[in-house]
Order: structure tokens, then C-alpha cells, then sequence
């Protein structure tokens, strides 16, 4: 079925889910969700090294907060698929960004044993930040690599400031600042 033909019907779903919101007193959010009939993206999971370590990052620089931290129980699907031993440990911390996006991340440390993905950088996250001249000035004092300013012109109202690095387990992280056209 063609989008143009499907967007009513989507509209429509949206409105009532909206409409079931207000006079029932759940989140907009939540009632949006229950609209959608498809799949919904929750977090983004990435391997690390070390949970510590890639925390200078995302928590300290980035401002996610963190939510839960500790062990995976041993019948995780992170043990199976990750190859980790049976007698392994494997730390997971997922992070808050603000009050609006819970658990939207999540990193999991690489079992003792298990090898890395690969040695070329994988693509990773895009995150919307405040102010990406600052952050900038801390990822460069960490000395990760990192990709030149690229200013992307927007179709309405803003621009859009962007720029990559790659942590410490070569994630290939874009941020990018929404800046007034002028």
C-alpha cells in the first residue's frame, strides 16, 4: 500500500491514542506507542572494554544518566551469543538520557576471553547535544579521534553543526547541535 494511502490511517490512530491519553491519564507518549503497531526502537546496545572507562564518555561528557548497572544473570542472552563462559562475568550498565528517554542506551563490557568485534571502527550512535563546541573540547582532550566540523544546511529553521569520534572501542559516534539559520 502506497505511504500517501496509509498516513490517514496512521493520523487517525495517533489522534485516538492521544484522545485515550488525556481521558485515561496515561503518558502521551505511552499512548502513542500503543498506536503504533510495528516494531519500536527502545535502546541502542553497544559493546565496550570497559564499562568505566566508556562512562568518561557518554555519562560525563555526553550527560546520560545512569539508570542500573551490574552483572547480566548467566541465562542472559548476552552469554550465548556473546560467547562468554560459563563461569564469566558480564557488566551492563543502561543510561538514561534525561527524564523523557529511559534505558535508551545501553553498554555491555566484552567478557574476558571474547574478542573484539573487529579492528575497523563500527558504525555507532547519533546523538543530539546542546553544545558541540564544548563537548568537543573534552572528547579532543581524551585524545580520541575525531572527524572536522561539518555544518549541514537544514530544509526549515536551522542548521545543523556535526561532528564524529570514535571511542575508545572504535564506536563511530556523531553529535550534531540544531543552530537558527541566520
Amino acid at each position: 500500500m502506497p505511504i500517501a494511502r496509509l498516513l490517514p490511517i496512521r493520523l487517525a490512530a495517533l489522534a485516538a491514542a492521544f484522545c485515550l491519553a488525556l481521558s485515561c491519564g496515561v503518558s502521551a507518549q505511552a499512548a502513542a506507542q500503543e498506536a503504533h503497531d510495528g516494531a519500536l526502537l527502545k535502546r541502542v546496545t553497544l559493546m565496550v572494554a570497559d564499562i568505566d572507562r566508556a562512562l568518561t564518555i557518554y555519562e560525563d561528557i555526553l550527560g546520560f544518566g545512569v539508570a542500573r548497572g551490574g552483572v547480566a544473570e548467566e541465562d542472559s542472552a548476552r552469554f550465548e551469543l556473546l560467547g562468554a563462559p560459563s563461569n564469566g562475568v558480564v557488566e551492563v550498565a543502561t543510561l538514561n538520557a534525561g527524564d523523557t528517554q529511559v534505558a535508551a542506551l545501553a553498554l555491555v563490557e566484552r567478557p574476558l576471553g571474547t574478542a573484539a568485534a573487529g579492528g575497523t571502527p563500527g558504525l555507532g550512535p547519533l546523538f543530539r547535544v546542546p553544545d558541540i563546541t564544548e563537548i568537543f573540547w573534552r572528547i579532543e582532550a581524551l585524545g580520541l579521534r575525531t572527524s572536522k566540523p561539518l555544518v549541514i544546511e537544514g530544509p526549515a529553521k536551522f542548521d545543523y553543526r556535526q561532528r564524529a569520534f570514535v571511542d575508545y572501542d572504535g564506536h563511530v559516534v556523531t553529535l550534531y547541535q540544531a543552530v537558527p539559520k541566520r
